[in-house]
């Protein structure tokens, strides 16, 4: 090349590439990736990488909302009504797909979920669809698909009041009850912890050295013991009731001798209350909302206390309020403690000890305060918002990425604020994405990637580098259009309208396409001659360098091929495309990768020729 080089002086030269800027101005030179270039990842310093593909999840499926769940460290989770072969039972039946809307989460050994959509976990179905209302398997075993499971209704329901009498003590007990005393009851699920609230009280009745009998309402579902409460003799029509004993469903079952049916027989004296607990009276379950979500030791209901709940209407039962349990106590919720804010949500967003509340025009903070009122609602911002849970993501450090619904791309600031800053130079790119459904936003930690996805294009923002690879294009990679996106174990999983799952850049390679910002010929005009491109591979197949001139990036005035002589790192043989008298001119080179493990890419594009003065 060198004597090809002779007496030709070098025109521009392309490296060290700062990034994809598809807004730039052509009269900006400068030694970016413009507008054209596709399937560019960006390693190391700057790096230039060609992007790997997608390697499909074989006998996994996602749904239209994916999240992690606390199961273990990459574990995640889906609702979404899906299409799944008839011919593969227990799966849900053949539906066409709908949105999706809730939240899944860990809770000590159990799964809550809640909304709307099949529940998935690590792409496996789980016998269970989410609801408005907050429910829950049991991991039993290692797993949830154990009978004793469930899936169970998150809290239990307030029992009727028990009928009591007074009786002659049994053989095994001593009379010990005098005085007016009167019962409540309570049910719990000794596998979750979950208690109802108490009933209402019991009959009122007189006791003389007996006992009581007491008679249990039908158990409910998911209920497998009772608690009881009693009053200090004396006080059955105005004292407190306090907790005395648990009795499992299986005595109740078994009944006592001699007396109807589902009736124990106890007795107590007022010692036996001393330093006991009141019978619960915060324990309601909870409301019925749309998202759900825990810190620390409290769970919370989100979009609940909705005035109007006409189930034709799906946004007509989204309330504003925000219902925290109990402290530990996941299925506990008191009426009492309710927080009301100005806006329905549209998403809940889990982020690094703490949730992200959106509505359509806001975002709130539900953090973890410890003491009196545990939860701390508080408003981030007004006047943005998103309409879907894919619409955002927590990236790098825990930092909020989100595609708004009348803007471009966001992240939280320093300062807390909203920024779109980093995305201004994409933004020709993504005006015309306007189908908030559509835009999914996604973290991979392991090319520290914050994916922004709409149809089948990603644009990788790396943020490490501050900088954006080249729009990675998916057609022939993935069979429908993307719809949601996880982490697992770092590496992002796409989903697409299918359910299919995808490993992010975990494929069998790409063609990538490197196209250069314009020179500007100095003083007059330019001829090109001669291409030398800097570049790596990991096969021998033909290079293609095209050459665009005079600002036309749509069609190139010239298209040569060349091959490289062996893999690895090297010096493409020089191209001539001969192209005279250009005001500017930039380069394409296109180059494909064929392994999940090459490494290809491209270093630097030099050009050489004349330079022509317009006034000689």
């Amino acid at each position: 090349m060198a004597r090809a080089l002779e007496g030709l002086p070098k025109i521009a030269e392309w490296a060290g590439f700062t990034g994809y800027r598809s807004s730039m101005p052509k009269e900006e030179g400068g030694n970016y990736l413009s507008k054209g270039s596709e399937n560019v990842m960006i390693t190391g310093n700057g790096k230039l990488q060609a992007f790997k593909g997608m390697l499909a999840v074989l006998g996994k499926l996602g749904g239209f909302v994916m999240m992690n769940v606390a199961e273990t460290d990459d574990a995640y989770a889906s609702l979404g009504a899906a299409t799944v072969p008839p011919s593969t039972p227990p799966d849900p039946p053949n539906v066409p797909d709908a949105e999706a809307w809730g939240n899944v989460f860990n809770v000590y050994a159990c799964l809550f979920y809640i909304g709307n959509g099949w529940l998935r976990l690590q792409g496996e179905w789980m016998d269970a669809s989410a609801a408005p209302v907050l429910q829950l398997l049991v991991k039993v075993d290692g797993g949830y698909t154990d009978p004793a499971s469930g899936p169970w209704q998150a809290g239990l329901p307030q029992p009727s009041a028990p009928e009591i009498q007074a009786v002659a003590p049994t053989a095994e007990l001593l009379g010990k009850v005098n005085g007016v005393v009167s019962v409540v009851i309570w049910r719990i699920r000794a596998s979750t912890g979950a208690i109802s609230i108490q009933s209402e009280v019991s009959n009122v009745i007189a006791c003389v050295n007996q006992s009581v009998a007491v008679r249990f309402p039908s158990v409910s579902v998911g209920q497998d013991a009772w608690g009881i409460g009693v009053t200090k003799h004396g006080e059955g029509s105005v004292g407190s009731h306090f907790e005395l004993m648990e009795v499992y469903e299986t005595e109740v079952v078994a009944s006592t001798p001699g007396h109807p049916a589902r009736t124990i027989v106890i007795e107590w004296r007022d010692g036996d209350l001393v330093g006991k607990q009141l019978a619960p009276f915060h324990d309601f379950a909870p409301p019925e909302g749309y998202y759900a979500g825990a810190v620390e030791d409290v769970v919370f209901v989100d979009g609940c206390y909705a005035e109007d709940k006409d189930p034709t209407t799906p946004d007509a039962f989204i309330g504003s309020a925000i219902a925290p349990s109990e402290p530990g106590k996941p299925e506990s919720f008191s009426p009492d403690s309710a927080i009301f804010t100005n806006d329905m949500p549209t998403a809940l967003i889990r982020g690094d000890g703490l949730y992200w509340r959106f509505g359509r025009n806001s975002c709130y903070v539900v953090r973890y305060l410890g003491g009196e009122k545990p939860l701390s609602v508080e408003i981030a911002w007004e006047g943005l918002g998103i309409e879907y849970q894919h619409n955002a993501c927590v990236g790098e450090g825990g930092r909020l990425y989100l595609w708004p619904n009348e803007r471009g791309p966001m992240r939280l600031s320093e300062l807390g604020a909203p920024d779109g800053s980093f995305a201004t130079d994409i933004a020709d790119d993504l005006a015309p994405l306007t189908n908030p459904k559509k835009r999914v936003v996604g973290w991979d930690a392991k090319e520290q990637v914050v994916a922004f996805c709409y149809g089948k294009r990603i644009w990788p923002w790396f943020a490490a580098l501050g900088r954006w690879g080249a729009p990675l294009n998916l057609e022939g990679m993935i069979a429908a259009e993307i719809r949601s996106c996880v982490p697992e174990g770092n590496i992002l999983h796409i989903c697409d309208w299918n359910d299919n799952l995808y490993r992010f850049n975990r494929g069998a390679g790409s063609v990538m396409k490197v196209r250069t910002g314009w020179a500007i010929a100095n003083g007059g005009m330019d001829t090109v001659a001669l291409v030398a491109a800097a570049v790596r591979t990991d096969n021998t197949n033909p290079v293609t360098i095209e050459t665009f001139a005079d600002g036309d990036d749509v069609a190139p005035v010239s298209s040569l091929q060349t091959s490289p002589k062996r893999s690895g790192y090297q010096t493409l043989p020089s191209v001539w495309p001969n192209v005279t008298e250009c005001e500017s001119h930039a380069m394409q080179v296109t180059i494909q990768s064929t392994s999940a493990s090459g490494d290809v890419g491209v270093e630097s594009i030099t050009t050489y020729g004349d330079a022509h003065s317009m006034l000689r």
